[in-house]
Parts: C-alpha cells; structure tokens; sequence
C-alpha cells in the first residue's frame, strides 16, 4: 500500500535581530577611530550560505569608557556586605557574615555604563529574621535606604504589628528621616513603607502622631526635584511645591480614590472632577507669607499637601461619632511669615464615604 506524497514547503521571511558584541582592543587614543573602521568594515560583508543570507544594518561603535565598578558598601536581612573595586565583566565574592563558609556574589556588568547587578545572597543566613532584630541595626546616610527596604521586607511577613514592634519600626524610620538626604527615590520608599503600615492590622492609635510627623518631615526635608514633586503609595499620597518668590497665585491639591482610599491620583492646579475624594484651593493672598523676590531665604517656601485614604489612623474616641472622609492637610515650610488673617478664604471640600449629602466643603478665613 502506498502513502501520497507529501509536499513540504519552508517559507522565509525576513526578520530583524540586534546583537551586542564587546571587543578588548589593545589601542593608543589616537588609533579610536581606525579601530572603528577595522571592526565595522568585515561586519558590513553580507553572509550567505545559499539558504540563509545576513545583512548588517545600523552599526552603532561605542567606547566603554568606565571599566570597572566603584567599591559600594550595602546592608540587607543577610548581612553587611562591602562590595570592592571590581573590574567590568567579573564576578566578586563575599563570605556571608552569619556562615562565613558560604560567600555571596555579585557581578560587575561590563557596558556602555559599567555597574553592578543585584547580588546573588542565597547562600547566606538571614542576620535579620524578625523587627525585634531591627534593634541592632545603626542607621546612617550611606544605609538608609537599605533599611527601608529592609522595613518594606520585613512587613510582607506581618499583617498586624504589636505595639512594640510599631515602635522599632518607626523610630527607625524617624531615624532615616533625621539622618539622611531625603532624595525622591528614598522619599518613595518612606511613603512606601508607611502605606504598608497603614494598611496592616494594627492598633496606629498610639502612635497617630508619630506616623503624623514622619510624613510631615518627608516633605520638608526632601531634596534633588525641580519645582514639585507627587509621592504616591495605596493608602497614602503627598505633593510638595516650591513656592517661586513674587510669582505665587493660587494654588490647589486634588485627590481622586476609590472608596477604600488603595488608589489615589493625585492633580495639582485642576479643577474638581467627578471621582474627587478631596479637594484644598489655597488663594493668592497666601502670597504675603512668603519670601518676595530678592530674598536670599534658603530653604525656599514649600507648600505641602498630604493625603491619607485610612480613617481609622484618625478614629474619633467618643462613641457615636465616626469619621466619614478621608483626611487631607495642607502646609507651607519656611515661611517668612505668619500664615494668618488671610482675606480670602482657603477652601477645602470632602467627599462622605458614607454618602448622605454630596459633600463637605469648609471656609477657613485663618491659616
């Protein structure tokens, strides 16, 4: 019995591929750009082989200019690790420092900008297991980060902290606020790690005002932004605008949120919307507060706007009573005066999570 013949037919089709290729040249400078036309000129030969055919296109020559990665001290759950002066392309070791038998490892990445990956830590103990280990660990300048996101790490574990443990955790992060440059990226990781609190199972009660003034002195103290700047975490948003001299009109913060407060977006200078939670208008007579122009003032004024989506960190002790809005807050820093007897009014509406009217707007005549 005979089978048919079958046909089989293969269809090419051209496709694109980039390819990045590093080459060690022993050279003097001046030979840069002979160098170049060597290595260009036989990768512009077509190939072919009679059923493949390759074609170069858009060769791009770049000089690696950083041949080695800066030595970099860094601390997380597993230990103190001090990276040293690693040249592109190789690998360094570290012992662990809770089984010094073990070593950690991380590879300094040869490119157009040479730097460190992410250490391979898997072989090493947790030095760091639990908050109460948080006790013996000294936070500096050069750390903070690093024991934020070591905070960050150690919540994913919790989802309610105890009395004691809610008091490590913030006094360490009072600790980085004190002791650090509160740059955007580190700022981000306090407001990530205060959203994460905010949303556990805890008793914040007690410590309102503590969480209160973390918050407050992120915004004051945070550096490396050009005018303003939006930090924004599930249950907790903040906006900070530098307030140029002689040029301030109005001003307002505005918060979009589901009802549980997890998403909040953030407008400043736009008008309410439907899905506006909350909503400050700050009139131009708050001009007179600040530093007029010519003023030699440094730090310059700074408005903050501070938005928090859990009620509960704000819970009315006297039975009955419960509030039924988020909670908003504005402030300016380094004002050269007073903020006070203003004629016009600061506007601040509210919106019921609870509906019962459409919402709440407040008059305040004095900052």
């Amino acid at each position: 019995m005979q089978r048919p013949l079958q046909t089989i037919t293969n269809y090419f089709t051209d496709c694109r591929e980039s390819c990045i290729f590093q080459v060690r040249v022993m050279m003097l400078p001046s030979d840069t750009q002979e160098t170049e036309e060597q290595i260009r000129h036989p990768l512009l030969v077509p190939y072919s082989d009679g059923s493949i055919s390759i074609a170069t296109e858009d060769i791009q020559i770049s000089q690696i200019l950083i041949l080695k990665c800066n030595a970099e001290t860094r601390l997380t759950r597993r230990g103190l690790f001090q990276w040293p002066y690693t040249s592109g392309g190789t690998i360094a070791s570290r012992p662990c420092p809770k089984n010094p038998q073990r070593n950690a490892t991380r590879l300094c990445k040869l490119c157009l900008n040479t730097n460190w990956l992410a250490p391979d830590l898997k072989d090493c103990h947790r030095v760091v297991e639990t908050i109460p280990d948080l006790d013996h660990v000294e936070v500096t300048a050069d750390n903070a980060l690093d024991v934020v996101v070591m905070i960050e790490a150690l919540l994913r574990d919790h989802s309610a902290l105890n009395y004691q443990e809610l008091l490590t955790i913030l006094n360490k992060l009072q600790d980085v606020v004190n002791l650090s440059r509160v740059t955007p990226n580190l700022g981000q990781a306090l407001i990530d790690t205060l959203s994460d609190i905010l949303e556990s199972d805890s008793d914040l009660l007690p410590f309102t005002n503590t969480i209160l003034n973390i918050t407050d002195a992120v915004g004051d103290v945070m550096v490396d932004y050009q005018g303003s700047f939006t930090l924004v975490a599930p249950a907790i948003a903040m906006s900070v605008v530098d307030v140029v001299p002689g040029q301030f009109s109005s001003l307002t913060f505005g918060v979009s949120s589901d009802r549980a407060g997890t998403k909040p977006e953030i407008f400043i200078n736009k008008s309410p919307f439907n899905g506006t939670v909350a909503f400050i208008f700050l009139p131009s007579a708050l001009q007179h507060s600040f530093p007029q122009s010519g003023s030699a003032q440094s730090p310059p004024a700074r408005v903050k706007f501070q938005f928090f989506g859990i009620p509960m960190l704000f819970k009315e002790s006297q039975k009955g009573r419960s509030l039924n809005t988020f909670v908003v807050s504005a402030s300016v820093t380094n004002a050269s005066a007073p903020v006070k007897d203003l004629d016009q009014d600061v506007r601040v509406t509210l919106r019921h999570l609870v509906p019962n009217t459409v919402g709440s707007t407040l008059l305040i005549k004095h900052g």
